[in-house]
């Protein structure tokens, strides 16, 4: 979908009860649970943070990542349907297949891949147009360069355990390479472990992502690597971002906080 398109569709969705009612005093506590936590992620991803980089599993990461400002590339996995071991073949593989035109599919306003989802790449046909295929390429070797070079990075992910909710994402994948149930922390450690030995200077978020529930936000798990976040909004979200503003300035300020940016 274009940007154009989905802002228009973001519009149309809002209009239609995109908005969660809260009283002031439910506003004030999703604040001041956001900034408590803000503050924490902050401190564990120190001074540098790095350049953010996303993982998927949908478009969610990625548009975060820009409405936080700190986009300041692109890389492979920012619009697309991933899961763990789907990352791990395509690291495994050089991207080689992943990068292979002849076992891509082409659907016109995004692309799919024989291998991996039938719906992998979001917002690009990379089989029908050239130009889509050669932005994946840079993107890709853009990808290389950074694991090569000595800064830090900060890869981000958006954890999607709604499977009902995802439909077209949770069930585009290939059987290899479906998305687990109840994903949690051991089932991302081989992709952790892969880019930790490319690039050892590595920090891993991940955002466990429900939506139309009791707002809930806690730092589930925290180590030196990796900070796994639960997110549980009131609201709903097209799978790139959040119809309700509080909720959307909640994934914001989270990822604000840990990339330093106030």
């Amino acid at each position: 979908m274009n940007p154009w398109a989905d802002r228009l569709l973001h519009a149309v969705l809002r209009r239609g009860g995109g908005t969660v009612r809260r009283t002031p005093a439910e506003v004030d506590a999703v604040g001041t649970a956001t900034a408590r936590l803000k503050e924490r992620l902050g401190r564990w991803a120190g001074a540098e943070p790095g350049t953010a980089v996303s993982l998927g599993q949908n478009c969610s990461t990625s548009w975060y990542i820009k409405a936080a400002g700190a986009k300041q590339a692109s890389y492979p996995f920012d619009w697309l349907a991933v899961s763990p071991a789907l990352l791990e073949h395509v690291l495994d593989d050089g991207f080689r297949t992943f990068l292979d035109r002849g076992r891509m599919i082409p659907l016109w306003t995004d692309g799919g891949h024989r291998v991996y989802h039938r719906s992998l790449f979001g917002h690009r046909d990379p089989r029908t147009f050239a130009r889509h295929h050669a932005y994946y390429v840079r993107c890709v070797e853009r990808f290389r360069a950074l694991l090569a070079g000595n800064g830090p990075v900060l890869f981000v992910t958006t954890v999607v355990n709604e499977h009902t909710k995802r439909p077209r994402l949770a069930g585009g994948f290939r059987p290899e390479f479906r998305l687990p149930q109840d994903q949690g922390p051991a089932h991302f450690q081989g992709v952790m472990d892969r880019l930790a030995a490319r690039a050892g200077r590595t920090r891993f978020l991940f955002i466990e992502q429900y939506t139309e529930r009791p707002f809930h936000l806690e730092l589930a798990h925290q180590d030196d690597r990796m900070a796994w976040v639960r997110f549980d909004a009131p609201g709903r979200s097209t799978g790139a971002r959040y119809l309700d503003p509080l909720d959307d300035r909640v994934m914001t300020e989270l990822l604000r906080g840990t990339l330093g940016r106030r």
